[in-house]
């Protein structure tokens, strides 16, 4: 595992971790399944036939939304859309009360199936870890400092060759 890096000590190019604390950018979302508020989550929903072992996924949400990670030697934006999530997961197996409620919303699940459901959840009350490569971008409403250099943010966004992780680091 890499060793957290300090934000004000960042530079172009080079896969890093960050562990701070996250500050969201827009109201917090909720869990589908856990009602847990979150600053993303995934929730995967299987079938499966009894006796047989075999889950097969029929559905898969993952939302985020934007927010800022401050590890209290600088701040960086980080855009979630798109981040491979490594939260906690509230919850495995679902009731007969959900089940009945997606066996109605969906037809794929076949006659005498079973369904679990998984969730992955960011929230913001607890240390925020983030993995990926930084990035600069020109920071319109910053005050320059310095009249050589432009004002300038940290961004961490996930791209197709470049993922981003976040994950709740254990208190």
């Amino acid at each position: 595992m890499l060793e957290p890096t300090a934000i004000s000590k960042l530079r172009d190019d080079k896969m890093v971790r960050l562990v701070g604390r996250a500050r969201p950018l827009a109201p917090l979302l909720t869990a589908p399944m856990s009602g847990e508020p979150c600053l993303c989550f995934l929730t995967i929903t299987d079938e499966g036939p009894p006796g047989l072992g075999m889950w097969r996924e029929f559905g898969r949400e993952q939302r985020g939304i934007d927010f800022v990670l401050d590890d209290g030697t600088g701040q960086a934006l980080i855009r979630a859309a798109g981040a491979q999530l490594g939260g906690r997961r509230p919850g495995d197996t679902i009731g007969a009360w959900l089940e009945g409620l997606l066996r109605r919303m969906t037809f794929r699940l076949f006659m005498g199936g079973r369904m679990r459901w998984r969730e992955w959840v960011i929230t913001a009350d607890h240390p925020v870890a983030v993995g990926g490569m930084a990035s600069f971008e020109l920071d319109a409403r910053a005050e320059p400092t310095d009249y050589r250099e432009a004002p300038h943010k940290v961004v961490f966004a996930a791209a197709d060759d470049v993922p981003l992780y976040i994950a709740n680091v254990k208190r």
